[in-house]
């Protein structure tokens, strides 16, 4: 009787520990499961939407309510224009180490600088300086603009304060050196100009003077690492170059001496920024959001549009400047900006 007891007992105990021992290999599966690949990453991504605006006249949206009150008091209302200085194209934005922001407007022909720090709004009227068409702004460490003109095949130069100061590598004997200049990005911590060439299929770096360094890709354009097919975008992280190669519908990351270091397919690609961690920013028009992107292109996150009723987003350009994302809407006629992560720092403001 004892025998059996003790048995049934010790049976019982080893039929305790088995149960137990398979709850946790079915809860460790279950966990294997959750992390397949297919399913979004379990890194945060943080989002927040700041505000939108066309113009001049959402200047105000600058400070916090209080500080606004007394900026007003001490300097007046916001600068004001009276002709119309809303937004009709934009296609590419950038700032500058003012906290200025600077949008390329196709439709109007224009650059319009929002001065957020002292809440002063003017416009560059571009066509007067003989540019025809704009597909990219880009700003340089004395901040001074670049602006592409495929159309024309030049990269103009401005002052800080707007004024034409010359072309960028003009011509190369009696050739015009651009073809169809579209993207373009600056290495402030190493000097480069990184330009995409469109028609030529090329990527050409250029120094701080203007001297052509090296050329990516080559005439033609191919299919293989390192070749293009019309190359319309390009963003800077470290110094490894991001590349949208349109023409092969993908993003190729590339070394500073244009050596492969991958890629990965994408459907549609209309703006690209790159984050200090490298995670990848693409505009997606007909999806009408931003995606965010490893560097092998798992999707991470979804960027829609502002929390208002049937708006959505329609990039057309982006440009990143810490963790404030402006997003170009050509068919919106506007900016949004967003705030990436949570942190203790300055946030963004309009």
């Amino acid at each position: 009787m004892l025998r059996t007891a003790f048995r049934e007992g010790v049976m019982g105990v080893c039929v305790s520990i088995l149960l137990c021992f398979m709850l946790v290999v079915s809860g460790l599966s279950a966990t294997a499961q959750s992390r397949e690949p297919n399913d979004e990453v379990p890194e945060a991504f943080i989002v927040r939407y700041v505000a939108s605006f066309t113009g001049p006249g959402d200047l105000h949206w600058t400070l916090p309510p209080k500080a606004e009150t007394a900026l007003r008091i001490i300097a007046g209302p916001p600068d004001t224009s009276p002709h119309d200085d809303t937004m009709k194209l934009p296609i590419a934005v950038v700032t500058d180490s003012h906290n200025r922001l600077l949008v390329a407007d196709a439709g109007s022909m224009t650059v319009h600088v929002f001065d957020f720090t002292r809440r002063q709004y003017s416009d560059l009227d571009i066509a007067k300086i003989g540019m025809r068409s704009i597909a990219g702004i880009a700003v340089d460490d004395r901040n001074r603009i670049y602006l592409t003109d495929p159309r024309q095949g030049r990269v103009f130069i401005l002052s800080p304060q707007g004024k034409f100061v010359g072309y960028l590598q003009e011509q190369r004997a009696n050739e015009a050196y651009f073809v169809a200049p579209t993207g373009i990005a600056i290495d402030h911590a190493r000097g480069y100009i990184y330009v995409c060439d469109r028609d030529r299929n090329m990527i050409i770096k250029l120094n701080r003077s203007g001297h052509v360094l090296r050329q990516f890709g080559v005439r033609g354009g191919g299919t293989g690492p390192g070749d293009f097919r019309l190359p319309i975008q390009i963003a800077i992280s470290d110094g490894e170059l991001f590349v949208q190669d349109d023409g092969n519908q993908r993003i190729q990351r590339l070394s500073p001496e244009g050596k492969f270091l991958g890629q990965f397919h994408i459907a549609e690609g209309v703006g690209l920024a790159v984050d200090r961690s490298k995670k990848i920013l693409v505009g997606e028009p007909t999806l009408h959001r931003v995606g965010v992107y490893r560097a092998d292109g798992h999707l991470i996150k979804k960027i829609s549009g502002p929390p208002l009723a049937g708006d959505s987003l329609d990039p057309s350009g982006l440009w990143l400047s810490d963790r404030c994302l402006y997003v170009a809407g050509k068919a919106n006629k506007r900016v949004d900006l967003f705030q990436l992560g949570n942190y203790s720092g300055s946030d963004c403001h309009l």
